[in-house]
């Protein structure tokens, strides 16, 4: 501590009596000490202008200079603060800490505190008398300083409690950090009496600043440190408040920052850390440029106000906090209400897809709901990209939309499928999936998508999927239920083609008119699943799929009534086309179906024109001599009953030698009926043919009425389906009982 300017009192009147010995009065004397004694009431700059003032009229000097050491440059007191150094100082090596006025080549070097403040005497006429009076002078300087001091304390002591006060509102009415993180930077510099003010906050393991006032250099306000970096760091690591009066000559920090120490012409630093239960969570940290080093009461300040700058951190980050937890909790009730309007939206839409799959509605009433909802044009196609159904309205494809939907097929995932540019709009395509199938896609032109058009696309997409699912099954049902007719037309009893025949008119399937059995035998189909590790569902399906191949003559499929596949053997029902060309259709059917599966076998054999669907049965057997000839022109060939006739029936005995078997496959249900009955109709037919088919002759031959050989014959003709009109199915009956005759005989 100084000591008191009463103890000073004695050596600064007779060191000044000396000095003034030459003719300066007591009154100058008393004069001086006045002024110096009234300046600190008029402030630091009135105190310093008055004191270089005293210094050069009581000294004799031509000028007087208070310097001061920032940052270890002494400048003038007017140039503190400059960025220049036009009011530099420069002193010879080793006078900056001397005790006692010094003689230098600037002039007398007058320490007021050492190694803080001094004045510099140039131009003096008395030296030796010069050095006394300005010893003189520097004591009463620093008793004016110290009185100053006490006063700037005294006022500081007295606006602390509002100072404390007012940042303590603000703190409780302020949530906005930088706001107060500005508040407390600016209130902080001006308690303290500091030249520069920071608040650097922790940020991982570093300290970072936020808020810097009063700094020259742009590096400043950027500052990073560690731990054990600098005051701060030093702060930071220790957890205690830490005070240099020295910035660039201590040694109890680092020296990492001198050189910023340098540029922003610092002395003296003062921090204190911001705690949150003992955790550090920055550094307030204050600097000076002046003499005027930091004391016990600033660091008391410092602390308070750290306390006030830790509780405003964590209160704005708690308010913060609170906020972003209200704005997060209003967006997510946002979102959940826009997406609970989308779930609303999406489930009467789906509702309204379920009502038009209950009312049986088609695909294109489908594709009409889906653009009212999405209020985009909607495109239902099958896995060949046909329409299915479609919002506006439209036939087909143009061909620039076909190529572009064409190559999105290519890349498509059929689990999120694939978005393509399209001009102005955006092509959506998704895939209708029954599985691992692929059965249509659904394609959306829109201008823009979200949540709502992705739900609606799969709803559209199930929609799609369940419709098509169940026209296949349907479909297939109608060919199975088809197929049953057909076999029961070809192979059944009359009772049973009887039934045949109503189901037939039911699903509304035309029998009337000339009608061919078209039959196909398949060979090689096994040895083929067998080869490729089919099992029975792929064979299968491939054995369907060679049932349609008759769908791939266009000729034929147009004239088609029923078809049907049993094992190996494909029949078809087919009208007669008014120019009846049934060789070359039979030959392009076979084609198709070894087209479908190359290296298959594929003989068809077609029957002569039936005028009566109750005589197919007489059809089948005529296809199956018929592919008998077939055989014999190569695996993929056809042939006609009329190509072959009873050249058929004797190459199938060539091939066949089971005389039984043929005489079954011409008589058919004639076979089935009882002995007796069997009998006496073979008996009437063989008399029939003796009498060279006269019912008159016949009749009498057997004793009854010719009617009764007119029913018989007629029963024998609806059990064979052989007309009897006809030659060939004459001779064909009369081989075959002959062939019976034989048989029953041996």
């Amino acid at each position: 501590m100084a000591r008191t300017p009463r103890a000073r009192e004695p050596a600064i009147g007779a060191g000044l009596s000396v000095a003034l010995g030459r003719g300066a009065s007591l009154a100058t004397l008393a004069d001086a000490l006045a002024r110096l004694a009234d300046a600190p009431s008029r402030g630091y700059a009135a105190l310093l202008s008055e004191t270089e003032e005293i210094f050069s009229r009581l000294t004799g000097a031509e000028r007087a200079d208070v310097v001061l050491n920032c940052g270890g440059i002494w400048r003038r007191w007017t140039g503190v603060g400059h960025d220049d150094d036009r009011d530099a100082v420069a002193l010879d090596p080793g006078i900056a800490g001397a005790r006692e006025p010094s003689w230098f080549s600037g002039g007398l070097f007058v320490p007021v505190r050492r190694g803080a403040l001094a004045v510099i005497l140039a131009g003096l006429q008395n030296g030796r008398d010069a050095k006394c009076a300005a010893s003189s002078l520097a004591a009463a300087f620093e008793l004016a300083l110290r009185a100053l001091e006490c006063k700037a304390i005294a006022f500081a002591d007295e606006g602390e409690l509002e100072v404390m006060q007012r940042v303590t509102l603000r703190i409780l009415k302020s949530h906005d950090l930088a706001e107060i993180l500005l508040l407390i930077t600016h209130e902080t510099r001006r308690l303290l009496g500091a030249d520069i003010c920071g608040i650097m906050l922790r940020e991982g393991d570093a300290i970072v600043m936020q808020r810097c006032v009063g700094n020259y250099s742009a590096e400043t306000a950027s500052l990073r440190m560690q731990q054990g970096q600098g005051v701060a760091g030093r702060v930071f690591a220790t957890k205690e408040p830490c005070c240099v009066a020295n910035y660039v000559e201590s040694d109890v920090i680092s020296g990492d920052f001198m050189s910023l120490a340098r540029v922003e012409k610092v002395r003296s630093a003062l921090a204190a850390p911001l705690l949150s239960q003992d955790d550090v969570i920055g550094v307030l940290e204050v600097w000076r440029r002046q003499t005027a080093e930091f004391d016990e009461h600033d660091v008391r300040r410092i602390v308070a106000l750290a306390g006030l700058t830790s509780l405003a951190i964590e209160n704005a980050r708690l308010s913060q906090s609170r906020l972003a937890t209200v704005e997060e909790l209003a967006s997510t009730n946002a979102a959940l209400t826009e997406r609970l309007d989308v779930i609303r939206s999406s489930t009467a839409f789906q509702n309204d897809l379920i009502r038009l799959q209950l009312e049986g509605k088609t695909l294109a009433h489908v594709a009409a709901k889906a653009a009212e909802h999405l209020r985009a044009e909607v495109l239902v196609l099958d896995a060949n990209l046909a329409i299915e159904g479609a919002w506006p309205p439209r036939g087909e494809l143009a061909p620039e939309l076909r190529a572009a939907i064409a190559a999105a097929m290519r890349r498509i995932d059929p689990t999120r499928g694939e978005s393509i540019a399209f001009g102005e709009r955006t092509i959506l395509l998704r895939c209708a999936n029954a599985g691992s199938e692929t059965l249509g896609f659904v394609a959306l032109l829109c201008e823009s998508t979200n949540e709502r058009t992705e739900f609606a696309l799969a709803q559209i997409c199930t929609a799609t999927s369940l419709h098509l699912i169940e026209r296949r099954a349907a479909g297939r049902a109608r060919a199975e239920t088809l197929g049953a007719v057909l076999w029961d037309l070809l192979e059944g009893t009359e009772e049973v083609r009887s039934f045949a025949l109503a189901r037939a008119r039911d699903l509304h399937v035309e029998l009337h008119g000339r009608l061919r059995v078209y039959l196909c035998r398949l060979e090689g189909i096994e040895k083929r699943a067998l080869a490729e590790g089919w099992n029975a569902k792929d064979l299968s399906v491939r054995r369907r799929g060679i049932l349609q191949a008759y769908r791939d003559v266009g000729e034929l499929a147009q004239w088609v009534r029923l078809s049907g596949i049993r094992g190996n053997t494909i029949a078809l029902v087919c009208g007669v086309p008014a120019v009846d060309d049934a060789a070359r259709l039979g030959t392009a059917w076979a084609r198709a179906i070894a087209d479908r599966m190359p290296g298959l076998c594929a003989q068809v054999g077609i029957s002569t024109v039936c005028a009566d669907p109750n005589h197919l049965s007489g059809s089948l057997r005529e296809a199956r001599i018929s592919v008998e000839v077939a055989r014999q022109r190569g695996p993929v060939a056809a042939a006609t009953f009329e190509d072959g006739g009873i050249v058929g029936l004797l190459l199938s005995l060539r091939d066949d030698a089971d005389v039984r078997k043929l005489v079954r496959t011409i008589f058919g249900a004639l076979m089935d009926e009882k002995p007796e009955v069997r009998s006496r109709l073979l008996g009437t037919l063989a008399a029939f043919f003796e009498l060279n088919c006269s019912r008159t002759a016949t009749a009498e031959r057997l004793g009854v009425h010719e009617k009764t050989i007119a029913y018989r014959l007629s029963k024998i003709r609806d059990l064979t389906g052989l007309d009897f009109s006809l030659h060939e199915k004459r001779l064909l009956a009369d081989i075959a009982l002959r062939m019976h005759g034989m048989t029953t005989a041996t």
